[in-house]
């Protein structure tokens, strides 16, 4: 597996202006202190908070739960200088006062310390702690919702060439959620260009290799080596206010490196939207193959909104997963709500696993400030195939940046 240090002892020579002890003649450009300045003087900075408020009624829980914490993030990025750019962004989330710990997490870190370089024009190499988000953010996503971001120590490339958006990236560390470091070797490929007006299709290998082998009780609970291979076709219509717009993909996954599980099934995903003005109304239907004992994961992908908000399908059962689900809304511009109903069922045998039904508000109070509502309840079968008992959960936040 190609690591991070590999990767960086390939590239840093060819970054070297002396040309590394390669034996080439390259003179080494003059630095120039005014422009380097300028480019630290000029700086553009950020600085967010989020205050959220969080209440869980579970079933099975002799008591309900309560958290508020805040969450505040100060970056700052360089102007460019000869071609390349900086990076820095620190990350702290605080306990406000909280009765289960499973609803916070707390602690200060680094979330972003990246170099990026200009290789060409559209083309742009990435190096260090860095987001990365691929697609609609099913399989690699930063995972904002629990307050700690997922950011990762990665090389990554992305470019544009004859009209196709190539994207290539090695991962060697996970900065997970509950600030916990975990180590990995990936390997992410992906392109995507317009093969029709208003058509576009995506080609993807992910590879990922967690060389800790299954580790329990983490956020991303178990990690198992796979490699994911798919097809994305998206489409919109023209039309103005209004218009359609869809989505269809497969993908299958594998057991890979040595995760010895079999696990070798079959992923696809569905949807159908349309627009009227502020108004949408769509369908989506999701398949996540299992074959009783393993099925379809999305470790390092979104969980939250693709898969509901009271966490019941963050880890895909063994028997797989059909999710069917229902979404209205309506953006005024300002303000913008959406209701969302979903039925859960087992792909592998006949089983319902239970029904979720999402309600979300949010209002833009200035340019740069947000209140947003969220309530969420699952409704558990009454047979064996339930996630767990009923679950209800509501958030509050309010979130501001300058």
């Amino acid at each position: 597996m190609l690591t991070i240090p590999a990767l960086l002892a390939a590239v840093l020579p060819l970054l070297d202006p002396n040309g590394g002890g390669s034996g080439l003649e390259v003179e080494a450009p003059r630095l120039d202190e005014t422009s380097l300045r300028s480019a630290v003087e000029g700086a553009e900075w950020w600085a967010n908070l989020r205050w959220r408020y969080e209440h869980r009624d579970d079933s099975s829980r002799a008591e309900t739960d309560e958290d508020m914490a805040l969450k505040a993030a100060l970056g700052i990025r360089s102007q460019t200088w000869n071609g390349m750019r900086g990076l820095l962004e620190f990350e702290s989330v605080s306990d406000l006062g909280t009765r289960d710990e499973d609803l916070v997490v707390r602690g200060a870190e680094v979330n972003r310390v990246q170099l990026e370089v200009d290789a060409a024009d559209g083309h742009l190499l990435v190096l260090g702690r860095q987001r990365v988000r691929r697609g609609n953010g099913r399989w690699i996503c930063e995972r904002p919702w629990r307050m700690n971001e997922q950011s990762y120590d990665a090389i990554t490339y992305a470019a544009n060439e004859g009209g196709v958006d190539w994207f290539v990236g090695a991962l060697d560390n996970i900065n997970a959620g509950l600030f916990e470091d975990k180590d990995i070797n990936a390997l992410l490929f992906d392109a995507e260009g317009e093969v029709a007006p208003g058509i576009n299709l995506m080609g993807y290998v992910y590879d990922l290799e967690y060389p800790d082998g299954p580790l329990v009780g983490t956020d991303v609970d178990p990690f198992e080596s796979s490699t994911t291979t798919g097809l994305a076709l998206t489409g919109k219509t023209s039309g103005g206010q209004r218009y359609l717009r869809w989505r269809a993909e497969a993908a299958q996954q594998t057991a890979s490196h040595d995760n010895d599980s079999g696990l070798d099934e079959l992923y696809t995903y569905g949807q159908l939207f349309a627009h009227q003005g502020p108004w949408h109304a769509g369908l989506a239907y999701e398949v996540f193959g299992g074959d009783g004992t393993n099925a379809v994961q999305f470790t390092l992908g979104r969980r939250h909104g693709l898969n509901g908000f009271t966490n019941r399908t963050a880890r895909i059962p063994g028997d797989g997963l059909e999710e069917k689900l229902l979404d209205v809304g309506y953006d005024a511009g300002d303000w913008n709500l959406s209701l969302r109903y979903r039925v859960f069922d087992a792909q592998n045998v006949d089983l319902h696993y239970g029904d979720e039904f999402n309600v979300a508000f949010a209002l833009d109070l200035d340019d740069d400030s947000m209140l947003g509502i969220r309530y969420a309840t699952y409704m558990a079968d009454e047979g064996p195939g339930k996630l767990g008992d009923d679950v209800e959960r509501f958030w509050l936040w309010l979130a501001t940046g300058f």
